[in-house]
């Protein structure tokens, strides 16, 4: 194999991971953002249940289904928080980043690299492994999987394998937003629903429509 094979070999490695590594950090910080909305919407959900008694007079079952929903909330808003602080998307976002933008650097110094010798390419090889053990983390599979689904020329053979996961993940994450978009309708329409209910039964409604009834 001559210097400008192995040159060849070490640039295509080198884009490869650093494809990888910034699919990497999108991911992670897609999933961290998506823990905050679940948190937020929660908290939010948890804030209106509190001050709702505050407003509507409650009693009987609705105190019941209240407390109910808030225990149901506040359970998510803990999960949701011990997972965001157990996975530490966004440090491990911002060290995918990081690495990533490394190679890139490191991969522009190799290609400009004139005349090339055995000796720059031990140099630039160690530099490149340097950088991998300096973060300390690797990417999973299936973001090394979106780069190839997105650079489907590089990898010509297994195109078709790759697109098979990459519908699988689609649809997957399609599922997951479904899930997630009809729980917070079913729980709006439930509270809303509860709330007609408490303002209808309230004195102050029964006393404006008996007046309305008795002057009309």
């Amino acid at each position: 194999m001559d210097l400008e094979e192995k040159r060849t070999n070490l640039l295509r490695e080198m884009k490869i991971t650093k494809g990888a590594r910034f699919n990497a950090a999108e991911r992670l910080g897609r999933r961290d953002r998506r823990m905050i909305t679940i948190t937020a919407f929660a908290s939010v959900y948890v804030i209106l249940l509190t001050i709702l008694p505050m407003f509507v007079p409650m009693e009987g079952l609705f105190v019941n289904i209240s407390n109910f929903i808030t225990i149901i909330f506040s359970l998510i808003i803990l999960a949701a928080s011990l997972l965001q602080y157990s996975n530490n998307d966004p440090v491990r976002a911002e060290q995918h980043h990081r690495c990533g933008l490394e190679i890139n650097a490191l991969r522009r110094a190799l290609r400009a690299a004139e005349p090339i010798t055995k000796e720059i390419i031990f140099e630039h090889g160690q530099k490149y492994d340097e950088i991998l053990q300096k973060y300390g983390i690797n990417h999973d599979p299936a973001d090394l999987l979106k780069y190839k689904a997105e650079h489907p020329d590089e990898f010509p053979t297994e195109h078709v394998h790759v697109e098979q996961n990459e519908r699988r993940d689609e649809a997957r994450d399609n599922l997951l937003s479904r899930i997630i978009i009809s729980m917070s309708a079913v729980v709006i329409g439930m509270g809303a629903s509860v709330a007609v209910s408490l303002i209808a039964e309230s004195n102050t409604v029964q006393r404006i429509l008996s007046y309305i009834r008795g002057n009309f």
